[in-house]
């Protein structure tokens, strides 16, 4: 900052800061100009002698304030200030304020021309002892305007008016020197502080568990006295803290689903009903900008709720004030005892409470309906498949050296381990066992006897009980695998009716459940899009299609449904398309539907099935939107009519079948044309020639006639 002139110069405020007064003194303060380069390197003697120097006879128990360009244009070296600003102490007791004598030197060599950018100051004539780095027990400022207070641009708010220059610290010498930085003031400021965090507030509002607090802020600290630690320190002691703050109004809820609709509105940013007609009830009312009340809000979307809202409130939050930051972390620190009304500890547990019903209501988690299981059942059932497979192999391979003649006999897996348990060796087979072969053969009485008599005859190996006791233990844990392995397909069965109904019903529960393994969650499935949900398992090949410009795969895991299997070749990639469509529609119904129902996946399987008999005989199926609308007016009306009647075909109007009739039409000209651009690609080469050859006969034609002119 440069000074034109010591009238610009401004004022110089004095004060005691919120520490204890160390010992007694007095403050010299010397100004030089900007041209005197050694004024701060030179020795103390020197800087009294030749600056522009205000010396006071004591150190000042508040703040004073000194009109600079007016003391040192006077005739009088001496004289008396009183106090302008009353401050408070530690204990936020009012101190009595009183003036202080000065006395001035070298005044006679003041110019008002100068550019007076150089401050040297000093703490005389102590009597305690400050060391080195520590707050000296005095503080000054340099403001750049009249009345100690500078205007930051842009605002008429008196509550934002502060000193730009830093507060001072004493070196263990007892002085210090320091040089004013250019500036233009009175936008670009000091470094003392971010001045956007010393804003004034006169009220503070407490978004507690239990209710909306507010809290008049009796007295806060200056900006200086906030940066103090015992000033940070005095927010835990609540005997300090109380003479802060009073409360001024405590509306609680009444219950718990109005505290829970209340912080969920907080939240998102928005004022309640009823935090309307706190503020409304307990704020003075304000009217015009330089009368508004400043409130302390800890939620900073709220604060700019509350301000459109209350045109005449300006909200701080401890990102735009530090004085807030304090006062609401005070706030919460002694909710208990500031509230009134409530026991040690009911904050918290409200709390906790409201903290778990508000993130239960965010994550909206449904125990039944989680995804997670499905993805791990289906993984399991993947694995069992794989080593049941080996397992049965293995039993066939090994008990076939005894009895080759039953693998022909019985083709199922498990039903062939039963046999093993339940035959053991060969020779002890015999007609008094037909019933109970017949019952592992699902009463198949030829079946049982055709076993028995190829027993008698058969061309296998004998077998040792030691022998026959490995196989038989071997075929009994493998049929426990497969029964383990059968019940965990009706969980998954059980599971997915709870969480994608829709999907399992139009696509069956092992491509359903394999489709949200793959994606790895119903959520991630139901943002897919249809050709995306059409390929998916089917990566690689699609990349490896891609990096080989071929062509890529139709479908993926939706392959496995049966539906890809009744299409015929033509139609196999059309089908596809379209199951993934009503796949990609299911998940999104499955995912974000309240209360799971079957009823929209029954009628896109009849949707899929109605489109396979339109490619095999024409049949024009009914349209989406008419089938949508029935299926909710079923579900409206709860009505459990079956769905083969809501499917029955719609009569088509004019205009469909005239632009259907049309779109064929184009079709069969686009069809035309590509024959006809084909044809011509083929005779192209031979009519270039043909042209060549007439060109080159005009031009022959037209040197023979030159030749005859």
């Amino acid at each position: 900052m440069k000074f034109q002139a010591v009238s610009l110069l401004a004022l110089l405020s004095l004060s005691v800061s919120a520490q204890q007064v160390i010992g007694n003194g007095n403050i010299t303060v010397a100004f030089f100009a900007d041209d005197e380069e050694d004024s701060c390197q030179a020795d103390n003697a020197n800087k009294t002698t030749t600056g522009l120097v205000l010396t006071t006879s004591d150190l000042p128990s508040a703040y004073t304030c000194f009109n600079l360009s007016d003391i040192f244009s006077q005739s009088n070296d001496t004289g008396f200030m009183n106090a302008t600003w009353k401050v408070y102490d530690l204990d936020y007791n009012l101190r009595e304020p009183n003036g202080v004598h000065w006395l001035l030197r070298n005044q006679d060599s003041f110019d008002s021309k100068a550019n007076y950018s150089r401050v040297w100051y000093e703490q005389v004539n102590q009597t305690g002892e400050i060391k080195a780095g520590e707050d000296a027990p005095w503080v000054f400022y340099i403001y750049a305007f009249e009345d100690c207070e500078q205007m930051l641009a842009g605002t008429d708010d008196p509550y934002e008016k502060w000193p730009w220059f830093e507060n001072s610290c004493q070196t263990e010498i007892g002085a210090i020197t320091n040089t004013l930085r250019d500036a233009e003031p009175p936008s670009n400021c000091g470094t003392g502080w971010d001045q956007d965090k010393m804003s004034h507030i006169d009220y503070a509002l407490y978004e507690s568990p239990v209710g909306y607090a507010l809290f008049k802020v009796v007295h806060q600290q200056d900006a200086v006295g906030l940066k103090l630690k015992e000033t940070q320190a005095a927010a835990n002691d609540l005997a300090k803290f109380g003479k802060m703050v009073k409360l001024a109004n405590f509306s609680p809820f009444r219950g718990h689903v109005e505290a829970l609709e209340n912080i969920n509105l907080v939240s998102e940013g928005i004022v309640s009903d009823y935090l309307k007609s706190v503020l409304e009830l307990n704020l003075p009312q304000t009217s015009g900008k330089k009368t508004k009340v400043v409130l302390g809000v800890s939620e900073k979307n709220l604060a700019g709720a509350i301000k459109a809202v209350f045109p005449g409130i300006e909200c701080e939050t401890a990102d735009t004030s530090d004085i807030v930051g304090d006062v609401i972390r005070g706030i919460r620190l002694h909710a208990d005892k500031l509230l009134g009304g409530l026991k040690s500890g009911d904050v918290e547990k409200a709390g906790l409470g409201m903290g778990h019903a508000y993130s239960r209501a965010k994550v909206k988690f449904s125990v039944t309906r989680n995804d997670n299981h499905i993805i791990q059942a289906s993984a399991t059932i993947d694995f069992q498949d794989k080593g049941v497979n080996q397992f049965f192999m293995r039993v066939r391979e090994w008990y076939g050296w005894h009895f080759p003649e039953l693998i022909k006999i019985v083709s199922d897996n498990l039903t062939y381990a039963k046999l093993v348990l339940a035959i053991g060796d060969k020779k002890s087979l015999n007609d008094d066992k037909l019933h109970d072969i017949a019952a592992l053969l699902g009463e198949d009485g030829e079946k049982a006897q055709a076993i028995i008599d190829a027993a008698k005859v058969s061309m296998g190996l004998d077998i040792s009980p030691a022998d026959l006791e490995i196989v038989h233990g071997f075929a009994e844990a493998v049929v426990k695998q497969a029964e383990n392995r059968k019940s965990t397909a009706l969980y998954l069965e059980k599971k997915m009716s709870n969480v994608a109904p829709n999907l399992q019903t139009l696509i069956g529960t092992p491509v359903a459940a394999r489709l949200i393994s793959h994606a790895g969650s119903l959520t991630n499935l139901s943002k897919y899009p249809a050709s995306t949900l059409q390929i998916l398992g089917a990566e690689k090949a699609l990349f490896r299609a891609l990096k080989s410009k071929s062509n890529t795969p139709k479908y993926g895991l939706i392959y496995h449904s049966s539906f890809i299997g009744k299409a015929g070749v033509r139609n196999k990639g059309r089908i596809s398309r379209y199951l993934a469509n009503k796949c990609s529609m299911a998940s999104r119904i499955d995912n974000f539907s309240e209360e799971p129902s079957t009823r929209f996946g029954e009628a896109l399987k009849q949707q899929v099935e109605d489109r396979l008999e339109f490619y095999a005989t024409g049949k024009k199926p009914a349209k989406n939107s008419d089938v949508m609308k029935s299926v909710m007016d079923l579900i409206d009306d709860g009505d459990d009519v079956d769905e083969d009647e809501e499917m029955a075909d719609v009569p088509e109007p004019e205009s469909a079948k005239k632009s259907k009739k049309e779109k064929k039409e184009k079709k069969d000209k686009k069809e035309k044309k590509e024959k006809k651009r084909k044809r011509d690609e083929e005779e192209a080469p031979a009519s270039k020639e043909v042209d060549g050859e007439k060109k080159k006969k005009k031009k022959k034609r037209k040197s023979e006639v030159a030749d005859d002119e």
